[in-house]
């Protein structure tokens, strides 16, 4: 009786699963977004991961189908869901790399890519046609350790792409960077830890499945949410700000030449930014690189390395740094609320007001006006 019930909680948790895949993937594929080329990565990424979400139903389904199937071969199977993680956990790489460097995801690396996601399904594909046999099983064994490689291979390189996604940001964003940089580290560690251990639960015992699948589903909405989350990231940046970001970063990862800052030139910038400081251009909400060069009345890439060589920061840093002074002066000189400051000195919202003033003063804004 005791099994009986265990095979139906069992059949109960994979079919919930399936279900939350599903609904996921369909709602992905369905989702509008507006059809303006700032769009286009996101668009790219959202319809990957809605495949991946689509992909991890089927293989639950086929889980829960062999309940009513108990002589299914099980090379089969493990055959099946090593083909289904290696196909997704590639397209949640590319995913990963549209969303955050897309410049770097190039069409040779794409089909570089393919090519050998096709020989393991081929090689799967053979495995599965080979008669019963230790040679057969073996096989199967060896194809969940190139998975493992695999993964492990991927790991190394998302985090080289997260690195250099942050560091982008902020040379050329001034809002969402620190939001942003919360969000990713989440779904990166989620989905590469529920990758990683893919290989060993596959030829681990069933409960050790079904313990993945149960940990599978807050991952699935939790990747969902941020998902949703850098929706909104992108509909907050200005119209031009994310074409212009990949457009200078793509140039700077072709190793084009920066012109050289003369000394006449230096001064010339350096008087247009106390003056475009004094004016408060640093309060606008979303403001890009491009759009304060544009109003300082220069040049985007003398501005960056401007900041860079000169000031030795980043744009982010720079403009994080000026509305913090205001507001520290504010927080002591007048009464206004602190979502009030927020908004006055130019950050998107005043959770991350909070978060980012006390990062840098190691304090809240409340105990700063306390002590002030």
């Amino acid at each position: 009786m005791l099994v009986i019930f265990s095979k139906q909680i069992e059949s109960y948790i994979v079919f919930l699963g399936w279900g939350v895949a599903l609904l996921l993937g369909l709602f992905l594929f369905m989702l509008q977004t507006p059809g303006s080329q700032r769009y286009r990565n996101f668009n790219t990424a959202k319809r990957l991961t809605a495949t991946v979400y689509l992909l991890f139903a089927a293989e639950m389904l086929f889980q829960w189908l062999l309940h009513f199937s108990p002589t299914v071969d099980p090379v089969v199977s493990l055959s099946f869901y090593l083909g289904i993680f290696y196909v997704a956990i590639f397209l949640l790489a590319f995913a990963f790399v549209k969303l955050l460097l897309p410049h770097a995801l190039m069409r040779r690396t794409v089909v570089r890519y393919s090519i050998v996601v096709a020989i393991y399904l081929l090689l799967l594909l053979v495995t599965v046609c080979l008669p019963q046999s230790n040679f057969r099983i073996q096989l199967v064994l060896g194809c969940a350790v190139i998975l493992f490689i695999t993964v492990c291979y991927l790991i190394y390189k998302s985090i080289g792409v997260y690195r250099l996604a942050i560091h982008d940001l902020r040379l050329y964003y001034s809002d969402y960077v620190e939001v942003f940089g919360r969000w990713m580290p989440g779904v990166m560690a989620g989905v590469l830890l529920f990758a990683l251990t893919s290989p060993i639960v596959s030829v681990a015992p069933r409960l050790m499945g079904i313990v993945q699948v149960i940990l599978s589903i807050p991952l699935f909405v939790y990747t969902f949410i941020t998902l949703m989350r850098f929706a909104f990231y992108y509909a907050s940046l200005s119209e031009d700000s994310a074409a212009e970001a990949s457009a200078v970063a793509a140039s700077a990862s072709r190793g084009d030449a920066s012109p050289m800052l003369s000394p006449s030139l230096v001064s010339v910038i350096d008087a247009k930014r106390q003056q475009w400081q004094q004016a408060g251009g640093y309060r606008t909400k979303g403001l890009t690189l491009g759009q304060a060069a544009r109003d300082m009345g220069t040049n985007r890439t003398y501005l960056s390395q401007y900041l860079n060589e000169v000031c030795h920061t980043t744009f982010y840093e720079w403009i994080r740094d000026l509305r913090l002074d205001e507001a520290r002066t504010l927080l002591t000189t007048t009464d206004l609320p602190v979502e009030q400051v927020a908004t006055q000195v130019g950050f998107a919202s005043s959770n991350n007001f909070s978060t980012t003033f006390r990062q840098q003063m190691g304090m809240t804004p409340i105990q700063w006006r306390r002590k002030g």
